[in-house]
């Protein structure tokens, strides 16, 4: 919450936000740790509710194996692919 309100008022202060304005906010390294938690609590707290309805609905062991692997695929490249996003900068 704290972060959204954060990036909100940013925006807020920065009326036509511009790819500099921008830049310069995610080049700050508090903005690159904050964001970087921000999306590991995304993707945990999906992880943990992607596990619970497969345990919850799927009964067959060996399509509850393939789904629940092929989410943390998923979940891991996206975290992968965001934070090199944001170290990039």
């Amino acid at each position: 919450l704290v972060y959204l309100i954060g990036v909100a008022l940013f925006i807020a202060n920065h009326s036509p936000l511009t790819y500099a304005d921008w830049h310069a906010l995610f080049a700050c390294q508090v903005m690159k740790v904050m964001t970087s938690m921000v999306m590991f609590s995304v993707l945990w707290h999906a992880w943990i509710g992607l596990w619970t309805v497969l345990t919850d609905y799927v009964k067959a062991k060996r399509v509850r194996l393939l789904l629940t692997t092929l989410v943390l695929i998923s979940l891991f490249y996206n975290l992968v692919w965001g934070l090199a996003l944001v170290w990039s900068v």
